[in-house]
């Protein structure tokens, strides 16, 4: 079901994504939240970015993203900090097969940064998408889970 979500036009998997389907998933980070954001009485945010924030945070947090988003870009600018030392791959919940195969994915992105120190972060985020296509069957262009690298 997952992989027919991700080949319907945004709109449409957004929807379905954020229905009361019954999908089965009885995780709390899978739950259909109301998002709203509440500012403090000092903080003064223009209308526009308020919007943006708001448009952000729905097209970001919903049962079709929590269940299957990509963060392997963000290991560039993790690593490059030199100060990172290991990585949490969420999912335990997961299937076995799910978890290998994150598993090797993440491990392939840390194994290209360890073998070829001058990748550009462009070079580097062509193959994690390349990879990850490769791997999933889809694009993983509009399920990161750091939508503003997009």
């Amino acid at each position: 079901m997952l992989k027919l979500l991700k080949k319907m036009p945004q709109g449409v998997s957004n929807a379905i994504a954020k229905s009361s389907l019954p999908m089965g998933v009885d995780s709390a980070c899978f739950l259909n939240y109301k998002i709203d954001l509440h500012l403090l009485d000092d903080m003064k945010l223009p209308k526009e970015t308020i919007k943006q924030i708001l448009d952000w945070m729905h097209s970001a947090f919903n049962i079709l993203n929590g269940m299957d988003t990509c963060g392997i870009c963000s290991i560039y600018d993790l690593y490059k900090t030199g100060k990172i030392h290991s990585i949490k791959i969420v999912g335990r919940n997961h299937i076995t097969l799910k978890k290998i195969s994150d598993t090797k994915l993440v491990a392939g992105a840390v194994k290209l940064l360890r073998e070829n120190p001058g990748i550009t972060r462009d070079d580097f985020r062509k193959h994690c998408m390349d990879e990850y296509k490769r791997q999933k069957g889809v694009s993983c262009g509009r399920l990161c889970y750091y939508p503003e690298e997009d």
